[in-house]
Order: C-alpha cells, then sequence, then structure tokens
C-alpha cells in the first residue's frame, strides 16, 4: 500500500481567514479544516467549521452522512426530522445518516460558529454520497 503524503495541522490564522472570506459568500460555506481539499489524507472523517449568520438559518435537507456538531459561538435551535431542538455555545448536536435537519442563529447581532465532523470520505469513497433539497 503506497502512503499519500498528508498534511499534518491546520492553522488558527489559516482557519480565520477563510471563516472571515466565507462570510462574503451568499450562501453558507464551511471553512474546511481536515480534508482532502485543505492537503489532508484523510479517508473516513473531515473536520469543518461552519458559521451562521445573525438571525438566519440553513436550507432544510437531507443527506447520505453523519453529522457531529460541537457548538463553539452563539445560540439557536436545529430541526431534526421535524423535532426542535435548542442548543447553544458547549453543546454538542448529532444528525443521523439521511435524517432532514436545519439550524437556525437565534442571535441577531453575533454569528454563531460550529465546528462539524461528518463522514463524508467515506460515504464518497464507497460511492453513496447524497443531498437532498426540501422544496421551499
Amino acid at each position: 500500500m503506497s502512503e499519500t503524503k498528508s498534511k499534518i495541522t491546520a492553522k488558527a490564522a489559516d482557519i480565520e481567514a477563510r471563516l472571515l472570506a466565507n462570510r462574503t459568500q451568499e450562501v453558507l460555506r464551511p471553512a474546511m479544516l481536515v480534508d482532502s481539499a485543505a492537503g489532508f489524507a484523510n479517508k473516513a472523517i473531515d473536520l469543518r467549521i461552519i458559521e451562521l449568520p445573525p438571525g438566519s438559518h440553513s436550507k432544510n435537507h437531507r443527506e447520505t452522512r453523519e453529522h457531529i456538531m460541537y457548538i463553539l459561538k452563539g445560540k439557536g435551535h436545529s430541526i431534526i426530522n421535524g423535532e426542535k431542538h435548542e442548543w447553544q455555545e458547549g453543546d454538542a448536536v448529532f444528525v443521523p445518516t439521511w435524517a432532514w435537519h436545519q439550524f437556525w442563529n437565534t442571535d441577531p447581532e453575533r454569528y454563531a460558529r460550529y465546528l462539524v465532523a461528518t463522514n463524508l470520505p467515506m460515504v464518497r469513497s464507497l460511492g453513496l454520497d447524497r443531498t437532498e433539497w426540501a422544496k421551499e
């Protein structure tokens, strides 16, 4: 088995720069921390930070991957398979595979920030990556 050269660390200054750059985007975009696009040779899990602008929410969707989230800043709620779950800084949230989910930042003045690990690299390597968006 040949080894792929992999990046080992993601530096804080680079992460902050990506988060700030993402704030200019019209759609919610993650800052990838550990991912092949960021130079890592990860095969099973990835790690990202996502920010929700003040008073905003993500689109309702479901995916063939699991999410484990840790709330770094802010407060809000998620609706996962129709059930509302409140969260705030220091809480963890689990989104099961193929569960409808949507996230709200309930703070009208500050960004909510959360760390997210998914099994997307493994799901993608198996050819099973799929996302479905709810009709609005």
